[in-house]
């Protein structure tokens, strides 16, 4: 089956990314990026709004690592596909309107800078295999950055 999440925090979400310089960043030195990581939902359904002008694309790990890993087994498989420069990975670039369902659990994977002035706009809906699913048991780390759980922010 399909389950939403039990909490009000995943369901789904639109996320923008833009390129640093972009109209209203101007002088800001980083574009927006969410680097490789493992999600803590089993599947999300992500419908891509509007493509930016360039760049954008989702890097996957074709290699599903197994379910049960852990924190640690995950971190080392990010590190050895970054450091071997993603050789078990694809670069998917769907037009607006476009949609992909990820198992980003098990599948590593990463949205690489846009470019240019037009942000790229994304819908992700997150799915649980079983109805008790709860988006706040599974905030931990993305491989660069740790998120913060809702106690915390």
């Amino acid at each position: 089956g399909a389950y939403p999440p039990t909490d009000a925090l995943s369901p789904a979400n639109v996320n923008y990314m833009r390129a640093a310089g972009s109209s209203g960043l101007e002088g800001r030195e980083d574009d927006d990026e969410l680097g490789d990581h493992f999600d803590g939902v089993d599947f999300v359904v992500v419908v891509l709004l509007q493509k930016s002008t360039a760049g954008g694309e989702m890097r996957v790990c074709k290699e599903n690592v197994p379910e049960n890993w852990t924190e640690d087994e995950r971190q080392a498989f990010a590190k050895q596909e970054k450091d071997e420069s993603y050789p078990n990975s694809l670069l998917l670039d769907p037009p607006s309107g476009g949609l992909y369902i990820l198992n980003g659990r098990c599948n590593m994977h990463a949205v690489l800078p846009p470019k240019g002035d037009d942000e790229r706009i994304s819908l992700v809906m997150s799915f649980y295999k079983t109805p008790d699913g709860s988006y706040e048991k599974h905030f931990g780390s993305f491989y660069g950055a740790t998120t913060k759980g809702p106690e915390e922010m």
